[in-house]
């Protein structure tokens, strides 16, 4: 605890909170900017706009429709784009449905399984 009585991280948490931002900022930078779909595509693949608690994850789903686009190799856009890409379409649709759920309220979707 420090003198003002607030929680403060250890020093390595906050190094390793700084490298993990650094890291993440390269990667989205790569997927941004790459002419070269296979580059987008390999930054996407690690992890570009992914992870807990982002708010710019949808920014992956039309680098995902541009590399489908590109490619001129159907067998690894269907194997390492179309997937990845839907699942992602998807896990948006269910994020934003949740939103719009009220407390008690009937979930009417494909994710209520009995």
């Amino acid at each position: 605890m420090s003198a003002s009585g607030g929680f403060q991280y250890p020093d390595w948490v906050v190094s390793r909170q700084v490298l993990e931002k650094m890291r993440s900022d390269a990667i989205d930078e790569l997927a941004t900017n790459s002419t070269d779909p296979l580059n987008t595509l390999l930054a996407l693949e690690l992890g570009a706009f992914a992870g807990i608690n982002r708010d710019d994850t949808h920014l992956a789903l039309p680098l995902y429709e541009k590399i489908a686009a590109t490619l001129d190799d159907e067998d690894l856009v269907e194997r390492r784009v179309i997937r990845p890409r839907n699942e992602l379409s998807q896990r948006l649709a269910v994020e934003q449905n949740d939103e719009f759920l009220q407390p008690g309220q009937k979930l009417l979707s494909s994710r209520c399984r009995t």
